[in-house]
């Protein structure tokens, strides 16, 4: 598994706090809204706590009777899905590139954000790399963001 750690969670593992994060997620991260019900394997009180939680953490908003990821949430979510990745072979890199026009400014910046967070590197302002096999986890969150049109991911090596 991993030796350089990814930032630390705010939401420590299989709490229903963790587990809502990952149900947010996993139904579109950042534009997704699901209708604010316990689902079937929480009781009531441990759900409306870990709703209490998240948004306490500014992880969630809520609207009337619906939830909705905040950018804070959808890093938080990036998390817990970067964090179960292994180490690619020795010498290979995760790679990823992007192309995003001045005028989605907020998205570029925010991308470079979940980068950075997830333990990326930044080799030029728009080219970064992991050692982290991180493709699929980052390709699924880039396709619930909206974002995957702008970017391109790689797994390579260095030419020698």
């Amino acid at each position: 598994m991993r030796k350089t750690p990814v930032k630390p969670l705010k939401i420590k593992a299989n709490t229903p706090a963790f587990e809502l994060i990952q149900l947010l997620g996993d139904r579109g991260a950042a534009n997704d809204f699901i209708f604010l019900k316990k689902p079937g394997y929480f009781s009531p009180n441990r759900f409306y706590n870990a709703v209490r939680k998240l948004k306490d953490n500014k992880l969630i908003k809520k609207e009337k009777d619906k939830i909705k990821l905040t950018e804070k949430g959808v890093l938080e979510y990036a998390r817990t899905k970067i964090e179960k990745t292994d180490l690619l072979p020795e010498g290979t890199d995760c790679i990823v590139v992007f192309d995003i026009p001045e005028t989605e400014r907020k998205i570029r910046d925010f991308l470079s954000k979940l980068l950075e967070e997830i333990a990326f590197i930044r080799i030029q302002k728009s080219v970064w790399i992991s050692p982290f096999d991180n493709a699929a986890a980052l390709k699924e969150l880039l396709q619930l963001l909206g974002y995957k049109k702008w970017v391109r991911i790689y797994n390579g090596q260095e030419c020698k």
